[in-house]
């Protein structure tokens, strides 16, 4: 480390096409990148100044011995390129004296006209995400045998059904890909784990949702889609990128194009959904594994290790919540019919104090009431509100702490009434736990709905 002169600033000359930009530099407390960026120049720096991108780099004219050795992480990037000595990064370069430099990363035009106020902040950070690609199998012969206006309904009705789980397990929909899309998991970051449970839980309500959807688009236009999906788990930059007036969201990295590969080789091994060993190793005793394949995957060098994914081994409370209400969907208003006239037979002087409402306008509420919360049981305290003022109207219509334990009754006997025998012990245990979720929820909001049903 050199020593720092007594003169706490150093006079920086940095050399533009027509003019000079003088920054003054204080080494004790600033690295070049935080001197010119003070000083208002737009200085690229895409990684936030942690020396792990080249795009702050000058060229020293004058003054290279003001600038000292290398830190270590800029003599790792010096060294891989390689850089000659008086090409140095400014995020890692504290000139302890005067020096003339250029920036060797510069685009005037961005700088003036297209990046606005924000114009040189870094435009990416680097994390671990959860990624989902999926596309449709032989999709071009459907196309080419059937009516593309109904190829096209029938597409967006598979990006409905597929997305749905994708969004109830806390992912984001990055993009659409023709027939296919690409999903990102873990951007509230989670613990690989958790992760990696809300992955393969999506993945796999995606393959019961299209196989729900096949039955009817086989009927009604004589064709299926059937998925081809590859998860994996790894290092990528996020961030916007694109024209300046058009900059989107977005992911770049190896891994995009290792979870892109993994997709594909569905097609090759004749699986639905595959796997990455690093996506899948924290969870991996609680799956139900079919193949295992140890393959290399184009554009990679070395081996990577992927499971078929079936299931799951244990209980995993919210995806087979989830699974099973995918099954009630198309029956909601018999299985709402039925919970009513159990609860009803169980319990017959709750009935008059649902009176001032419509029966079918009852159910509608019910099935909405369970939907948001099995979309919401991945975080909780977005649909806690909307739980708790239901719970205030109920209060309001009469209805007491003691009565959820027939609501609860009536919920399992409808549950057991229309999944038949989906409707395990591990299925019921877990929509118990649902069942306590709202219950908890809704009578938070008992005080103050109790308190309007008080006469006055």
């Amino acid at each position: 480390m050199h020593p720092f002169p007594n003169c706490s600033m150093s006079k920086i000359a940095f050399l533009e096409d027509d003019s000079v930009t003088v920054v003054h530099c204080n080494p004790q407390e600033q690295t070049l990148l935080d001197a010119s960026l003070a000083a208002g120049l737009h200085h690229f720096h895409a990684c936030a100044g942690q020396a792990r991108c080249s795009t702050c780099r000058v060229l020293v004219v004058e003054g290279l011995d003001s600038f000292g050795p290398r830190t270590p992480m800029e003599a790792a990037l010096a060294a891989h390129y390689p850089w000659a000595d008086n090409v140095r990064l400014a995020c890692q370069s504290r000139p302890a004296g005067p020096a003339t430099v250029r920036r060797l990363v510069q685009d005037t035009l961005v700088a003036n006209l297209a990046l606005g106020p924000n114009s040189g902040q870094p435009v990416a950070e680097e994390r671990r995400l959860g990624l989902l690609f999926c596309d449709i199998s032989n999709f071009t012969a459907i196309t080419q045998g059937h009516l593309a206006y109904d190829v096209v309904h029938s597409l967006n009705r598979f990006f409905k059904l597929l997305g749905d789980p994708i969004l109830a397990n806390h992912g984001t929909i990055d993009k659409y890909l023709g027939d296919g899309m690409f999903a990102l998991f873990g951007l509230d970051n989670p613990t690989h784990d958790e992760c990696a449970r809300r992955i393969v839980r999506a993945a796999l309500r995606m393959v019961s949702a299209a196989q729900a959807l096949n039955e009817n688009l086989q009927n009604q236009f004589g064709f299926s889609f059937e998925p081809r999906i590859g998860i994996h788990y790894g290092p990528v930059l996020v961030g916007h990128q694109g024209h300046p007036s058009r900059m989107s969201f977005t992911v770049i990295g190896d891994a995009v194009n290792t979870a892109s590969r993994i997709e594909a080789s569905n097609k090759i091994y004749g699986t639905r959904l595959l796997a990455s060993e690093d996506l899948v190793a924290p969870i991996l005793p609680s799956l139900e594994i079919g193949r295992t394949l140890e393959t290399e995957l184009r554009g990679r060098s070395g081996s990577v290790r992927m499971y078929e994914i079936l299931g799951y081994l244990d209980s995993d409370p919210l995806y087979l919540v989830q699974s099973t209400f995918e099954l009630l969907a198309p029956k909601a208003d018999a299985f709402a019919i039925d919970f009513y006239e159990h609860m009803f037979a169980l319990k017959p002087e709750l009935e008059p104090l649902f009176v001032r409402v419509e029966m079918k306008t009852m159910r509608i509420m019910l099935v909405r009431m369970i939907a948001l919360t099995v979309q919401g049981l991945h975080n909780l305290p977005s649909i806690t509100p909307e739980l708790r003022m239901l719970g205030q109207r109920h209060a309001g219509y009469g209805v007491r702490e003691e009565h959820f334990d027939y609501a609860e009754a009536a919920l399992l006997h409808a549950l057991a009434l229309h999944l038949g025998e989906a409707f395990i012990p591990r299925v019921r245990e877990s929509w118990c736990e649902v069942f306590a979720i709202i219950r908890r929820s809704m009578l938070a909001g008992f005080a103050q709905g109790a308190e309007n049903a008080m006469p006055h």
